[in-house]
Order: structure tokens, then C-alpha cells, then sequence
């Protein structure tokens, strides 16, 4: 379930004028609600800060804030907006209130680098700061008021820890026009921890699931659902591209093997009940979110991958 996320880097610098501000943040919450259609339900709006005090545009003797830039949207023929963002604000949560695991997920990201797929995107999750590591991890939508070039594009991505990250970005009419198409012609935006069962096989062909799977997916942890399928995602590109190549890509993500320690005390809950029904061993993992992980197995016959267990850190030495 995706939340909307504001990007508090887009109010700065300050505008120089409070009338400047409406029509930008009339665009931006405009938008906002006409892609919440697409969503499966009514999203929550995260903002660092009181939006009483985020402070937006210089005024002699005082500063103007964006919560009194949405009180004047309704003296400037903007009520339907204004309205909008009441409706949003009155189920938001504190900022403080970010989900332990994604704290500590977003904790040991490390340098935020250029998606070859999307590129000059991670500019803007550079900007966004916590924000856009938040949307990252989450899949999450960042709103933005539209003050520089960045702030066109619709879809951020961006590389981290060798891992990459994906998520929608909406500033205005057209950037909601862009991601509301691609998600009506992707598939993808419709798996769920319940439909993850009948669209696997064809969101992820060129894998193989092991009969526990299905099960695991809907108790796997709703904050980092979407980092999960698109961690299957890339690994469904590694398949593929083994299989017709013969070969790795270069540069592919890590996958981890255990300790010897590991293995021989805590083997036995990497035993898992393969897709052909054949016990197999899933020692090799990938990293998820903060405390969950996809553990595979690489069938070199096949030159295929095979998932066998996703959920919570199995025990290690350490763990």
C-alpha cells in the first residue's frame, strides 16, 4: 500500500513571494488525488514536519508557512485542493511514527548512486534526503512542489549497497498522468501478498518457487512487501539472463552464502521442500529489508534460480 511522502527539499530555497506558492502547491495536491484512483486504497501523507511550520516562501517580518499557503488555496479559487489536503492531513501520521524496520533499513543504506535504467533520477532522491530513502524502501510515492528540472521526472530510481531502488515521483498534472498510465499498463502493480500466487509464474518466468513460497509471501512484512517483489524482480533478470547466456551478468547482486558455523548448527532451517517437491538446501541469501531476506538456490542443469524461503533472518552465528 503506497503512501504519499513530501519532499520538504522542494520548499527550499523559500519562495520570494506567497502568492507564488499556490498555484505550485494546487498542481501538486491536484495531482495527488487524481492518481490516488489508482491506488487499492485512500493513501496516508507523511511529512517531516507540521506543515504549520515548514516554512515556504519570505514575507517582511515573518515567514510564510506551508500550512497558511493551503489556508489562502481557498481565497484563490483553489478550495477543491485546500479541501484535499485537509482530507490528507487529518490521517497523517508523525513522522516519528516510521515503522522500526524501515528505520533501521534506511539506516544501513549507504551512498546513494546513479540507476543505469533511470538515469540522473537519484539526483532527486539525493535531494529528497530521508524522504526519498523512505519512498526507496516503502514504495512509496514522493511528492514534490515543482521548483527545478528534477522535479519532472515521474520515476526516481537509484543504486545503494549494490541494490537497486524504484519508486513514483508526482509533482504535477503530467507526472500523475505518467505514473497513472504505467501503472494501468503494468501487470506488476497488481501483485499483491494475495494475488502473488497466480501471477507469479507470469511476473517472474524465468524463476522457480518452492512449494513453501506461496505461504510465506502473505506473512511476509507489509513495509518491505514491495522491496520483496522487486528484489524478485531483479533476480528474475539474473535467471534470465543465465539461462540464455550461459554466464552471470556482471555485476549482479551478491548472493551470500552462510558460515560454516552456520550451516552446521542452523542447516537444517535452510531445508526447504523445493518446487519439484525435492528437499534442497536455499543456503545462498539476498538482502531485503532490515531483518528479512529471499534465500535461493542456483540450479546449474538449469541455469535457473529457484526461490525457497522469503521472510524473517533465519538464525545465524550472529543473528
Amino acid at each position: 500500500m503506497p503512501d504519499f511522502v513530501f519532499n520538504y527539499s522542494s520548499a527550499t530555497p523559500e519562495f520570494e513571494d506567497s502568492k507564488d506558492v499556490l498555484p505550485v502547491l494546487a498542481e501538486m495536491l491536484k495531482a495527488m488525488a487524481n492518481l490516488e484512483d489508482d491506488f487499492p486504497e485512500k493513501p496516508v501523507f507523511r511529512m517531516r514536519d507540521n506543515p504549520w511550520k515548514i516554512e515556504v516562501a519570505a514575507v517582511p517580518g515573518s515567514k510564510f508557512t506551508l500550512g497558511e499557503a493551503v489556508e489562502l488555496l481557498f481565497r484563490h479559487n483553489y478550495e477543491s485542493q485546500g479541501t484535499y489536503f485537509y482530507s490528507l492531513v487529518l490521517m497523517s501520521p508523525s513522522w516519528d511514527e516510521l515503522d522500526e524496520s524501515v528505520v533501521d533499513t534506511i539506516a544501513e543504506l549507504g551512498d546513494i548512486k546513479e540507476d543505469p535504467l533511470l538515469p540522473g533520477t537519484h539526483l532527486l532522491a539525493i535531494e529528497a534526503e530521508e524522504e526519498g530513502l523512505v519512498c526507496g524502501v516503502t514504495g512509496s510515492v514522493l511528492t514534490s512542489l515543482l521548483r527545478r528540472p528534477v522535479h519532472q521526472s515521474s520515476q526516481v530510481g537509484f543504486m545503494c549497497n549494490g541494490e537497486s531502488f524504484k519508486f513514483h515521483h508526482v509533482s504535477s498534472a503530467l507526472t500523475g498522468a505518467e505514473i497513472s498510465k504505467r501503472i494501468k499498463d503494468d501487470i506488476f502493480t497488481q501483485l499483491t501478498s494475495k494475488t502473488f500466487s497466480d501471477l507469479k509464474a507470469e511476473l517472474f518466468p524465468d524463476l522457480l518457487f518452492g512449494q513453501e513460497v506461496d505461504g510465506l509471501v502473505k506473512t511476509f512484512p507489509s513495509n518491505f512487501l514491495s522491496l520483496l517483489f522487486s528484489r524478485l524482480k531483479d533476480l528474475d533478470s539474473v535467471s534470465r539472463y543465465w539461462n540464455r547466456n550461459g554466464a552471470m551478468p556482471e555485476n549482479c547482486m551478491e548472493f551470500k552464502p552462510e558460515s560454516d558455523f552456520t550451516m552446521n548448527k542452523y542447516g537444517g532451517q535452510r531445508n526447504r521442500k523445493g518446487y519439484d517437491g525435492e528437499q534442497r538446501i536455499f543456503e545462498l541469501h539476498v538482502w531485503v529489508g532490515c531483518g528479512t531476506r529471499i534465500h535461493l538456490f542456483k540450479h546449474d542443469d538449469l541455469r535457473k534460480i529457484e526461490i525457497g524461503y522469503v521472510g524473517p533472518h533465519l538464525d545465524t552465528k550472529l543473528h
